[in-house]
């Protein structure tokens, strides 16, 4: 019961409880992916990208103004989903290896200091293929002279024609869309040719210039 004694003296001091309240959403995160390991830029379309051995990834938060910036909220699903769902608290950039070949997605989102996560998702899809095409075969479909022999095949004042056919894909996943990339140069050189590249399976070089020549060509999958 009270004691009526309504003296200052018997009061006790004020006992507080104070808390800021942010209803707000911060501004959308971004996302960026690094060029390392990439496939030919013109597969780069509609949010996907192609990528041989590893792609990096960086997720950085936007601002917030009220309670100010946490991190970033990270999801990954697909053939890298070992990755998670997390939350890192970090004001800067935030970067994912994605190792494991197949398609994965990757959605992030900024967090504030209230909790609160951006409205809009920023999202990329990631195609990682790191398994290497068969090599193509070539074959010299010109006849030769009579006189020479197929190991060392020669030709006289003739156009000489070789028809390539482009390498399988093989593994557990293949990103495919394949070229074959070719190109002439002097017989025992180990520069690379530049080279013209050619969709579909197969491809012919005919050869005019006389001398000691040798054609190469390279199987291309979607991720280069």
């Amino acid at each position: 019961m009270l004691d009526g004694n309504t003296s200052t003296a018997n009061k006790s001091p004020n006992g507080t409880a104070s808390f800021k309240k942010d209803a707000g959403k911060p501004a959308s995160a971004t996302i960026t992916v690094s060029t390392a390991n990439a496939g030919p830029a013109t597969n780069a379309a509609s949010g996907g990208y192609y990528y041989n051995t590893r792609a990096t990834v960086s997720v950085t938060p936007n601002q917030d103004i009220t309670s100010g910036v946490r991190g970033v909220r990270i999801q990954v699903l697909g053939a890298n989903a070992s990755l998670g769902d997390k939350i890192y608290n970090t004001t800067g950039a935030k970067g994912i290896d994605i190792t494991v070949e197949g398609d994965t997605t990757i959605n992030a989102w900024t967090v504030d200091n209230a909790g609160n996560q951006s409205e809009a998702v920023r999202s990329v899809t990631i195609h990682l293929d790191n398994t290497a095409p068969v090599r193509p075969t070539l074959a010299i479909t010109t006849t030769r002279s009579a006189y020479s022999t197929a190991a060392d095949p020669w030709f006289n004042n003739q156009t000489v024609s070789v028809s390539i056919t482009r390498g399988a894909d093989y593994g557990g996943y293949q990103t495919g869309a394949y070229q074959i990339g070719y190109g002439t140069r002097t017989l025992g050189s180990t520069a690379k040719p530049g080279l013209t590249y050619t969709t579909g399976s197969t491809a012919t070089v005919n050869v005019t210039a006389a001398g000691k020549t040798e054609v190469v060509a390279y199987t291309y999958d979607k991720a280069g």
